[in-house]
């Protein structure tokens, strides 16, 4: 008796060995999900998915049970299923109708039992889903009030501390108040060289300060004023502005700190 050789025997087993089973490819995954808001005693729309690799014929579908709320009732329509080329998407889209009263309510766990063409078959269970929750308004909610609360906070601190600014700084009596702003438009448009009418108004503020309780050190004095503004009017000189705001500006921080009853 001839021996077959051990190559062509390896062939022949391999060729007449049995294929195996599409169904054992890839793992079948379930998803159960609502497609629109839940209402008390309203109807709502939720979806079963499975999907597998492989094509949609690997697996027949039996028809999937679907647990829902004491009181609602479950109308199931039309699966279909799409093939993209490497995995399978089915789906089946059922009415819930749901119970009168407050949420939230429970739909699910749903089962489903798959069976191959050779008799195999596995169950897959897609987990429950929640509908109709309130805490998470509930959440928006209390960080919205949270929210007006810290903003309401910060609004009457701002004018609480903008009262005491205003409490504790210095005032201007009206005749020194009145000065400097005539001071300050006669300084208007002289960047170079200060005007007369500028060093007039300076005048006119030194001599006041004079009858306040006032710190006058830094200050030019009115003689010193009057001087600058003789060499103005008589001898054709100028006064630099910057240093006559300077003066302007000091006359303003010593008015800011006199004392309105005057010299004690």
């Amino acid at each position: 008796m001839r021996r077959i050789p051990a190559a062509l025997g390896l062939f022949l087993a391999l060729l007449i060995a049995p294929k195996p089973s599409q169904a054992t490819s890839g793992d079948v995954q379930a998803q159960l999900r609502a497609l629109e808001k839940a209402r008390s005693g309203a109807e709502m729309k939720i979806r079963l998915e499975l999907s597998w690799d492989g094509r949609p014929e690997q697996h027949l579908i039996e028809t999937p049970r679907i647990d829902i709320p004491k009181g609602a009732a479950l109308r199931t329509g039309v699966s279909r299923s799409r093939f993209d080329g490497n995995q399978t998407r089915w789906a089946q889209d059922s009415i819930v109708t749901l119970p009168t009263g407050r949420g939230p309510w429970q739909i699910g766990p749903a089962s489903v039992v798959l069976r191959t063409r050779d008799g195999n078959q596995q169950e897959r269970q897609a987990a429950a889903i929640k509908v109709g929750e309130r805490g998470h308004n509930r959440k928006l909610m209390a960080q919205a009030l949270g929210n007006g609360m810290v903003l309401a906070v910060a609004f009457i601190f701002a004018r609480w501390r903008y009262r005491r600014i205003k409490a504790n700084e210095p005032q201007l009596d009206d005749g020194l108040k009145d000065l400097l702003e005539r001071a300050e438009q006669a300084a208007q448009g002289h960047a170079e060289a200060a005007s007369a009418e500028f060093l007039s108004a300076l005048l006119e503020l030194r001599l006041a300060l004079d009858r306040k309780g006032v710190d006058n050190g830094r200050l030019w004095s009115a003689a010193q004023i009057r001087e600058r503004l003789e060499r103005i009017r008589f001898g054709g000189e100028q006064v630099p502005a910057k240093e006559c705001l300077e003066i302007l500006q000091t006359i303003r921080m010593a008015a800011s700190t006199s004392d309105p009853g005057g010299p004690q």
